[in-house]
C-alpha cells in the first residue's frame, strides 16, 4: 500500500540518505535514518546490511529474502544471501542462490565475486573461469570483476599474471581493500611474505574485516612458523568474514605447527575430502609425518603434488617420509624438486636451511656423518631456529657415542619441533623435570609413533 503523498517525501529522502550513509560506513546514521524511512523492500535491504554489518546474520538473512521478493531489490539482496552463504561454509548453496541473479545482471560487482568464490571453493574451476569470463565481457573495464578474475588465475597458478593485471590499479583504487588484498595473497603464493604482509594490512587498514588478508595473515604466519603471530591472525579472522570450515583448517595447520601431529591429522581428514587444495593436503601429510604414519603421509604428500607440482611442503615432506622408510633414491629425488622450488621462488633462508637438513638427514642415513653434520651446521647459519637441524645433530651425536639432549633441547625450542624429538627427550633426558609433559605432548602427536611403547610407559608413571 502506497504512502500518503504527504508522509512519502520525507520516506523516500530518509532511504536515499540511509544509502549514502551506508556507502559511507556510517552506521549510527543509518540506522536513526531508517527510522523515518517507511517499510519497503528497499528499507528491509538496508535493514539487512545493518544487521549484516553487526554481526547478526539471522537478522540480516531474514530482511535480505523480504527484499528479495521485489523484482527492484532481488539482484542486490540475492547477492548479500549468497556471501552469507558462503560466510557460513555452504559454498553449494551460495551457487544455487546467485547464478539465478547473476542470469540478471552478469557483471555484478557482488555477484561475480561471490560466485567464483564459492565456485573455487566447490573446486569447480572451470565454472570460475566461465563467470570471469562472462562478466568481462558485460564489463570489460571493471576494476572489481578483473579482480575478481585474479582468483581464478591465482587457482590455475598464474602468480606473475594476476600481479601484473592488479599492481597499476593500485594508484587509482588506493581504498580498494579487496585489491590489495589480491595483490596480498598472489604475493603470498609466489614466496613474497613481506611484500604480501604489507597488502594485507593495507586492505585491513580499509576494511578490518576484509576476508582475503585476514586469511592471508593467518596463512603467512603459518607458512613462516610463527605459532604466536599465527594464532594472532586466526583470531581475527574467526572474528571477522573468514567461514568457519576455514578457520577450522587454520587450526588445525596452527596444530602441525605446534608439532601436535595425530590431533592434526584427525581434524584435516575430513577436511581433505573432495579437496584439491595443495597446501591443505600438504599440511594432512605433514600432520601424518608427524604422528609417523608415514605411508599415509607420502600418499598425501603425492596428492598435494597432483594439484600444484611446487608445493615445496609436500616435497620436502616426501623426503622425510621416504628417508626414515629407507628410500633413499625417492627421497634425494624430492630434495631435488624442493630445491628447484625454492631456488625460483626465492622462498629465502628458512627454507634453505629446510633442504639442507634434509641433505644432511639423507647423507646421514647413507652413512656419511661427517658430510650430514656439516650440512646441518650450514642449515643453522642460514637459519638459527631450524629444528630439523638440531635434530639432526642429535641423531649424529646419539650415533657417535655423544650426548644427544643439548641439541635435542635445541631443538625443542626451535620452530616447530618434530615429535620425534620430545620422544628422544623422554628418553634420554630421564632427570628432566618437564620429562612428563614432553611425553603428554609426545603422546598427543604420535601415539603409534617409533617411541610410543618408551614414553607411554613413562606417561603412565606421570599420572
Amino acid at each position: 500500500e502506497a504512502l500518503p503523498e504527504e508522509r512519502a517525501r520525507p520516506a523516500q529522502h530518509a532511504r536515499v540518505a540511509a544509502e549514502i550513509h551506508l556507502a559511507a560506513g556510517d552506521l549510527a546514521a543509518v540506522e536513526e535514518v531508517l527510522e523515518r524511512a517507511g517499510e519497503t523492500p528497499q528499507t528491509a535491504y538496508l535493514h539487512g546490511r545493518l544487521a549484516e554489518a553487526r554481526g547478526d546474520g539471522e537478522e540480516a538473512e531474514r530482511q535480505y529474502r523480504t527484499a528479495a521478493e521485489e523484482p527492484s531489490e532481488y539482484v542486490r539482496a540475492t547477492a548479500r544471501l549468497g556471501v552469507l552463504a558462503l560466510r557460513e561454509g555452504e559454498a553449494e548453496q551460495a551457487i544455487e542462490v546467485l547464478e539465478p541473479a547473476r542470469a540478471q545482471a552478469p557483471g555484478h560487482a557482488e555477484i561475480v565475486p561471490a560466485l567464483i568464490e564459492a565456485y573455487l571453493e566447490e573446486d569447480q574451476l572451470d565454472e570460475a573461469a566461465r563467470v570471469a569470463t562472462e562478466a568481462l565481457e558485460a564489463r570489460p573495464e571493471a576494476a572489481e570483476l578483473l579482480i575478481a578474475k585474479g582468483r581464478v588465475d591465482l587457482a590455475r597458478g598464474e602468480v606473475d599474471a594476476v600481479l601484473a593485471a592488479l599492481a597499476p590499479l593500485v594508484d587509482q583504487r588506493p581504498e580498494d581493500a579487496d585489491l590489495h588484498a589480491m595483490i596480498g595473497e598472489a604475493a603470498r603464493r609466489k614466496g613474497q611474505a613481506e611484500r604480501a604482509n604489507a597488502a594485507f594490512d593495507r586492505a585491513l587498514a580499509v576494511d578490518a574485516t576484509q576476508r582475503t588478508a585476514l586469511l592471508g595473515k593467518a596463512l603467512v604466519a603459518l607458512d613462516a612458523g610463527d605459532v604466536e603471530a599465527a594464532q594472532e591472525a586466526i583470531t581475527k579472522a574467526r572474528e571477522g568474514r573468514v567461514g568457519r570450515r576455514t578457520v577450522a583448517v587454520l587450526e588445525a595447520r596452527r596444530l602441525v605447527l605446534e608439532g601436535i601431529g595425530n590431533e592434526a591429522a584427525r581434524q584435516l581428514r575430513r577436511l581433505v575430502r573432495r579437496s584439491r587444495d595443495a597446501d591443505l593436503w600438504a599440511a594432512y601429510g605433514r600432520a601424518l609425518a608427524q604422528a609417523e604414519s608415514d605411508r599415509a603421509a607420502e600418499n598425501a604428500f603425492e596428492r598435494a603434488l597432483r594439484y600444484d607440482e611446487d608445493q615445496v611442503e609436500a616435497h620436502l615432506g616426501l623426503a622425510l617420509v621416504r628417508t626414515r622408510r629407507g628410500a633413499l633414491s625417492g627421497a634425494a629425488s624430492a630434495i631435488g624438486e624442493a630445491a628447484r622450488v625454492i631456488d625460483a621462488k626465492e622462498l629465502g633462508s628458512r627454507w634453505e636451511a629446510r633442504l639442507l637438513a634434509a641433505r644432511g638427514r639423507l647423507l646421514f642415513e647413507n652413512g656419511a656423518f661427517g658430510d650430514a653434520e656439516r650440512k646441518a651446521r650450514e642449515a643453522l647459519e642460514k637459519d638459527e631456529d631450524c629444528a630439523e637441524a638440531h635434530l639432526l645433530l642429535a641423531v649424529i651425536a646419539d650415533a657417535q657415542g655423544g650426548d644427544p639432549v643439548p641439541e635435542l633441547r635445541r631443538a625443542l625450542a626451535a620452530r616447530s619441533p618434530a615429535p620425534e624429538v620430545l620422544g628422544q627427550l623422554v628418553i634420554f633426558d630421564r632427570r628432566a623435570d618437564d620429562r612428563c609433559e614432553l611425553a603428554q605432548r609426545y603422546m598427543r602427536a604420535a601415539p603409534r609413533g617409533i617411541d610410543a611403547r618408551d614414553v607411554r610407559a613413562v606417561a603412565r608413571r606421570c599420572r
